[in-house]
This record gives C-alpha cells, sequence and structure tokens, in this order.
C-alpha cells in the first residue's frame, strides 16, 4: 500500500465499528470518519462504500474474510477491485463469489503475508497518477504473489480473440489453470511458456492463475 504514495496516489484504510468490516480508500480527497459501530448488515455495508465513494477514486473492501460473508460479496456492487492479497490473508473464493454473480471486479494483492509479497503490475508507460487510477479501474494490471523480487517472470500476454483467450509468460508455467463458475478448474495445462483456452457455452467467466518455481503466483 506504502507504493501509492511513488505515484503520489494517497489512500487510507476505512473501518472503525466492531464488525471488522474493512474498506482501503485509494486517491480520496477527504476521509470519513463515521462508522456503523456494532453489526454492519450488507445494507449498512453498501452504504458505507456508496459514500466512500464520493470522496475516493477507488474504493476497495478489505480484511474480506472477517468482515464479510461470502454471500455478501455475491451482492455488494459500486466497486472494482477487491483486496485478496493483503496483510489480513488470501481470500480467492471471495473474487470467485463476485465474479460467479455477475460483478466485473479485478485483483488487487498489497503488502507482505507469511513471508510471501504482493504486488500489482500496472500497465502503464510513465508515473503518472490519472493513469494509474485509470489501469487500475479498467484492470489493465495483474497482480503477483513472491518471496523474492529478483528475476521475476513477466506476463507477456493476455490476449481474447473471438472465444479463445491466449496467454504467456517470459519463463516455463509449472502450471496454468484456467478457471470458471463458482472457482471451478476448467482447463490446466503443466510446463509451458503459453496457453490457449476456447470459452465453452456454459462459461460466464475465466480468469488465469500462473505458477511458477519458487512458488511464485500471477
Amino acid at each position: 500500500r506504502d507504493s501509492l504514495k511513488d505515484f503520489n496516489n494517497t489512500s487510507y484504510e476505512y473501518g472503525y465499528g466492531l464488525s471488522r468490516a474493512k474498506y482501503l480508500c485509494i486517491d480520496y480527497d477527504s476521509k470519513r470518519m463515521i462508522d456503523y459501530p456494532f453489526f454492519q448488515n450488507i445494507h449498512f455495508k453498501q452504504h458505507n462504500i456508496n459514500c466512500l465513494n464520493k470522496n475516493s477514486s477507488l474504493v476497495v473492501p478489505t480484511n474480506l474474510d472477517k468482515g464479510f460473508k461470502l454471500r455478501e460479496i455475491k451482492h455488494l456492487d459500486n466497486y472494482r477491485l477487491l483486496e485478496l492479497f493483503s496483510p489480513y490473508g488470501n481470500c480467492l473464493e471471495y473474487w470467485d463469489a463476485a465474479l460467479s454473480s455477475g460483478r466485473r471486479i479485478n485483483i488487487l494483492a498489497t503488502s507482505n503475508h507469511n513471508d510471501f509479497k504482493h504486488s500489482v503490475v500496472i500497465n502503464a508507460e510513465y508515473i503518472d497518477k490519472e493513469q494509474i487510477i485509470n489501469s487500475l479501474k479498467n484492470g489493465d494490471f495483474y497482480a503477483i504473489s513472491y518471496k523474492n523480487d529478483q528475476d521475476l517472470p513477466v506476463l507477456k500476454n493476455l490476449i481474447l480473440i473471438n472465444d479463445t483467450i491466449s496467454i504467456s509468460a517470459t519463463k516455463t508455467i509449472k502450471r496454468l489453470l484456467f478457471i470458471g463458475q463458482d472457482g471451478i478448474v476448467k482447463d490446466s495445462l503443466y510446463d509451458v511458456s503459453q496457453g490457449f483456452y476456447v470459452f465453452q457455452e456454459s462459461d460466464t467467466y475465466i480468469r488465469t492463475e500462473l505458477h511458477f518455481e519458487d512458488k511464485i503466483t500471477i
């Protein structure tokens, strides 16, 4: 999260109530200082998201497994990112829940957890505040998890042509997963530098996981 400051982007974590529902607010004009102090149902959480969006470019639900029920993520709206890799832990099942419910949500990875570092690689040519924010909003980036930041693999291409996804990386992918509705693995490839997947009629979405040596994951 501190790296956002390098791009002249301010952020703060909102959430003061006992429900432990928290939100990362990126590029904010002012901080919201009030919160529901005790129990929060889905309507209170949606109201918080809507209010926070008035003064922030991006509002990102975080502390997911402690502050949000999985079924709530299926219905909450008006946000574009979920912080799935954070100091609070890893919550990929929340991403699949949102995607399976028709939400166009992207993954945000920040900070360190259990000896792993989590970052996002943003497709931006210049260190430009507006370009960074737009890339985050539009999903023009990818998340990476690693222990050692030396000689990390890079995502070369992710292309969708008609009904076919094509993806490639700069290093051998030990395991390439194509994951669809409800987090089900639809196809997997091993020891490849690129892979393809053809959408089936039953597919509502496809996301990918690239696993490399040294427990690096994109």
